[in-house]
């Protein structure tokens, strides 16, 4: 076929396609494969796990709304798959703080009302093992019969009108088409729709700023067991380590956790290569700087080792799709429901970067115990058919954004968008026009939570 003059050849051709292997797009390829679609994956590493596995994001946050259940289906598989490997996972845990808070102060964990506590919402974990996540995915996807392929990286869309009828990948092999009937964008940064050139909005419609970028790594020969531990320094030695504290998370492997760090980055742009690439080697160097700082100033890290620095930076937002509806901080916080919700979300708004609207603060929780519905139109964007997106490029504003990223929710979407893409091409109709009634059925059938 010709692509902008240029001969290539057709790698595949499907009836769903999905680009990009992290956990939205896993559950998306998984659930459209279950529902008789055939479904190819493409993504870009030699691994699948987005940022459960690049970027060595840990732990999972989002199954739970306080005791409450909310995330299930296909999410639950994949830690159920975690668990079948030796050191993939601890399984969903509460929080050694929660606990211990509960256990003084009774049920509210800061002994006052429960709308204003900063953890009710995360009071649930999952510690996840970055390494045994590529694994686990990759047996997903084989139990599923989807076609998986590697090393793939979409740089094109390619459409007729309004209807997006496949990509271009790049890989050893060269430049090919890969074309489908359906697609899902799980790349995160909304990198098909954006080919397309639907509508999106970045940064924040208050002042302009985004959300900035961690490079997580691990470190191993710690002498501590609690399972979220707040790190100090003097602010005055904070020089070069992007800030004077980070948050050591605990991985399954006694001793070893993962370091969630600020790096300071402001002003930051993650679909901009020069960016992109600056921040990377800033955040590089600060690991080392962090890890002196730990071994020097906290007890039981004294004899830290580092045992790896993620591929890449984890990335909080970059382009939000102009959907056919856009989630607001009100739908979060005041946790709506929708007759066409596919899925549940509890996670604090968790800015990282100040909100005017609320007084600078960065973390705005969800009321405890509840939850609130992402509607299936924050799914479709807006100037294409054929194509849905699912993960953190949904639909939304910049505050709403900062909930729904984590990933069990970001595994329920996913699930949704397979699913709908796969009901939607059987149907012979355009997602858009897919009965939403009939979606939430299946959905429900499979095991997921809407």
């Amino acid at each position: 076929m010709d692509w902008n003059g240029r001969k290539i050849g057709v790698a595949l051709d499907c009836d769903v396609l999905v680009c990009g292997g992290g956990p939205a797009g896993l559950a998306a390829a998984a659930a459209a494969a279950r529902c008789g679609a055939r479904t190819a994956l493409l993504e870009r590493y030699g691994f699948v796990g987005g940022m459960a596995s690049a970027g060595l994001v840990n732990p999972i946050y989002g199954y739970f709304a306080r005791g409450t259940r909310i995330v299930s289906g296909i999410g639950q598989e994949l830690v159920d798959l975690l668990a079948a490997i030796p050191g993939g996972t601890l399984g969903h845990r509460e929080r050694d703080d929660c606990a211990a808070r509960r256990a003084s102060h009774g049920e509210c964990v800061e002994g006052r009302d429960e709308a204003d506590c900063p953890v009710a919402t995360v009071a649930s974990v999952c510690p996840i093992d970055a390494e045994a996540v590529k694994l686990a995915g990759l047996r997903l996807l084989e139990r599923a019969g989807v076609r998986t392929l590697l090393h793939a990286q979409v740089v094109d869309a390619l459409r007729e009108g309004e209807r997006v009828t496949g990509v271009v990948l790049y890989g050893k092999s060269g430049f090919a088409a890969a074309r489908a009937a359906r697609l899902v964008d799980a790349t995160g940064d909304a990198d098909v729709a954006a080919f397309c050139g639907v509508p999106f909005r970045s940064g924040s419609e208050e002042d302009g700023s985004t959300k900035p970028p961690t490079l997580m790594f691990r470190i191993g020969g710690v002498k501590l067991s609690k399972d979220r531990i707040k790190a100090r320094w003097p602010e005055g030695e904070s020089e070069g380590a992007g800030g004077a504290s980070c948050w050591l998370m605990a991985l399954p492997r006694p001793g070893e956790y993962t370091v969630n760090a600020p790096t300071g980055i402001r002003g930051f742009d993650a679909t901009g290569t020069e960016s992109l690439s600056a921040a990377q080697a800033t955040a590089t160097g600060q690991v080392f700087r962090k890890l002196e700082l730990l071994r020097r100033h906290v007890p039981g890290c004294g004899e830290a080792v580092l045992l790896s620095i993620a591929p890449q930076l984890g990335l909080r937002d970059s382009r939000r799709i102009v959907g056919d509806y856009t989630l607001t901080a009100e739908d979060v916080l005041e946790c709506r429901s929708f007759d066409d919700g596919i899925a549940r979300g509890a996670h604090p708004i968790d800015l990282h970067t100040g909100s005017p609207r609320f007084g600078g603060r960065n973390l705005i929780p969800v009321r405890c115990g509840r939850c609130y519905q992402i509607p299936y139109r924050c799914l479709l964007p807006q100037g294409a058919e054929n194509l849905l997106v699912a993960g953190r490029p949904i639909s939304a504003d910049f505050l709403a954004q900062g909930s729904v990223r984590v990933m069990a929710t970001c595994l329920a979407m996913g699930q949704a968008a397979g699913t709908a893409a796969a009901l939607s091409y059987a149907a012979s109709v355009a997602p858009r026009a897919l009965d939403a009634a009939g979606l939430l059925s299946r959905l429900r059938e499979q095991g997921a939570l809407v």
